[in-house]
C-alpha cells in the first residue's frame, strides 16, 4: 500500500501539469496582412503576416505552455515567430526556413498575440488552379485547424491551355460519334444537347482564359467537362440500347425458325421420316434460346445501372452465340426441306406407244372409208332397191360408226 502511494501521486501531477485541450474556439479570428490576391503565378513573390490571438482574458492563459509549429509550401521561405506574452509584454523570437517550432512557455498573464511572418516564392503546380499552404499551424494539445491555416490558389498557365485543346478534341470526336450513330438510326437528341451546352461553356471559358480571369475560366471549363462527360455516357448508353434492340429482332428471327423448323420435323414424322436427331438439335436450340433471352435481360440492367463495360462484353457475347446458331439452324432446316423434296416427287407414269394406238384405229379407219366409198358410188342403185328409209339408215349407221372411231383417236391424240 505504501509503494502504490507514491505512484498514484506521480500520475496526479502529470495529470494536472498536462497541457489543456483547446479548440478554436479558444482563439479570436486569424488576421493576415496584406490581403492575398485571389491567385498568383509560379515565381510570384509573396510576403505576408498571421496575427493569432487569444479570445478572452481566459482564453490567453489557456493557449501558452505549448508548442506551435508552423510550415511553409513556398520556394526559399523565411518565417519569423515573435510571441508577445500578457503584462509586463515579454518578447521571444523564433526564426527558420520552411518549419519552426516554437516552444511558447507558460506565463503568468498568459499570451498576448503570436505575430508569424512568412515570406517566398510561390511553387509551380501540376494542376490548372491548386490550393497550397503558405503557412500551415499545428498546435500541441489542440484540435486539428484549431487556428486556421493560410491558403493561396497558384495557376499553371500551361496546363489550362492542355486543358482547353483536350476538352475541343474531345467535343469534335463526340460531334462526329453522335452523327454517325444518328445516320444508323440511333437516339442522340439529349447527347447532342449536351455537346452544345458543352460547347458554350468552352467558348465561355477560352474567353476567360485569354482575358486572365482564370478563377472564372476554371469554373466555365470545368462545367463544359461535365457537360462533355454526360454526353459520352449518353452516347454510350444510346448506342448499347441500339445494339440491344437489334438482337432482339435477330433471336426473334431465331425463334422464327425454330417454329419453321417444328412444322418440318412434324411432317417428315407423319411421312415415315427419322427424324430423332433434328428434334435432338431442335432442343439443344431451344435451350440456347433461352439463355441468350435471359442474358439481353441482364445486357438491360447492366445499361440501365451504367455498367457499360459488363453490358458491352454480355450483348458481344450474345451476338457471336447467335450468328453461329442462326447459320447451324439454317442449314438444319435446308436439309430437312432436302428430305421433304425426296418424298413428294411423285414416280414417272409410261408413256402410251403411239403405234399401238394408231394401228388400233387402222382397220375402222379403212372399214369406213371403203363403206363410204362404195355408198357414195351406188347410191342411186341402194335407193332403187331397198327405198328411201332404209338406205338412209344404212348410211346413218355407218356414219355413226366411222364418227366414234374418229372420235377416240382424236381423244388419245389430245391426251398426248
Amino acid at each position: 500500500m505504501r509503494k502504490i502511494l507514491p505512484l498514484m501521486l506521480l500520475l496526479l501531477i502529470g495529470v494536472a501539469l498536462a497541457a489543456e485541450q483547446i479548440s478554436s474556439e479558444n482563439f479570436s479570428e486569424p488576421i493576415i496582412e496584406p490581403k492575398l490576391k485571389d491567385f498568383y503565378l509560379p515565381g510570384d513573390e509573396i510576403s505576408f503576416n498571421l496575427t493569432i490571438q487569444p479570445k478572452t482574458d481566459d482564453d490567453a492563459k489557456k493557449i501558452d505552455g505549448r508548442y506551435y509549429e508552423f510550415n511553409t509550401s513556398l520556394e526559399n521561405p523565411e518565417i519569423t515567430v515573435k510571441v508577445v506574452y500578457g503584462g509586463t509584454g515579454a518578447i521571444r523570437y523564433f526564426t527558420g526556413k520552411e518549419y519552426v517550432k516554437a516552444d511558447v512557455k507558460d506565463w503568468e498573464d498568459g499570451v498576448a498575440e503570436i505575430k508569424v511572418e512568412v515570406s517566398g516564392k510561390v511553387p509551380t503546380v501540376e494542376e490548372r488552379i491548386a490550393k497550397i499552404y503558405a503557412l500551415y499551424i499545428d498546435i500541441q494539445d489542440a484540435e486539428e485547424n484549431a487556428v486556421e491555416p493560410v491558403k493561396i490558389k497558384v495557376v499553371n498557365v500551361q496546363a489550362f491551355e492542355s486543358f482547353i485543346n483536350e476538352l475541343k478534341n474531345k467535343l469534335d470526336s463526340l460531334k462526329a460519334k453522335a452523327n454517325e450513330l444518328e445516320e444508323k438510326g440511333v437516339y442522340v437528341v439529349l447527347a447532342k444537347e449536351k455537346l452544345k451546352e458543352a460547347e458554350e461553356s468552352l467558348s465561355d471559358g477560352e474567353s476567360n482564359f485569354k482575358n486572365e480571369e482564370y478563377l472564372q475560366a476554371n469554373e466555365s471549363l470545368g462545367k463544359a467537362e461535365s457537360y462533355i462527360l454526360e454526353a459520352e455516357k449518353l452516347l454510350i448508353k444510346s448506342e448499347l440500347e441500339f445494339k440491344k434492340s437489334k438482337l432482339e429482332e435477330k433471336l426473334g428471327d431465331f425463334l422464327y425458325k425454330m417454329d419453321e423448323a417444328d412444322v418440318i420435323i412434324t411432317r417428315l414424322k407423319s411421312e415415315g421420316v427419322s427424324t430423332l436427331n433434328y428434334e435432338i438439335k431442335l432442343e439443344d436450340f431451344k435451350r440456347i434460346y433461352s439463355e441468350l433471352n435471359q442474358k439481353l435481360t441482364a445486357a438491360g440492367d447492366y445499361i440501365d445501372k451504367e455498367l457499360f463495360d459488363d453490358a458491352e462484353r454480355v450483348l458481344e457475347d450474345v451476338e457471336k452465340t447467335l450468328d453461329e446458331k442462326l447459320s447451324e439452324l439454317d442449314m438444319m432446316i435446308t436439309e430437312m426441306q432436302g428430305l421433304m423434296e425426296e418424298e413428294e416427287t411423285p414416280t414417272p407414269t409410261p408413256t402410251p406407244t403411239p403405234e399401238k394406238e394408231e394401228g388400233a384405229f387402222k382397220p375402222i379407219s379403212e372399214a369406213f372409208s371403203k363403206i363410204s366409198e362404195y355408198i357414195s358410188e351406188n347410191r342411186e342403185r341402194i335407193l332403187l332397191y331397198l327405198g328411201g328409209g332404209v338406205a338412209v339408215a344404212i348410211i346413218a349407221v355407218v356414219g355413226y360408226k366411222g364418227l366414234k372411231g374418229y372420235m377416240r383417236k382424236r381423244r388419245f391424240d389430245e391426251l398426248k
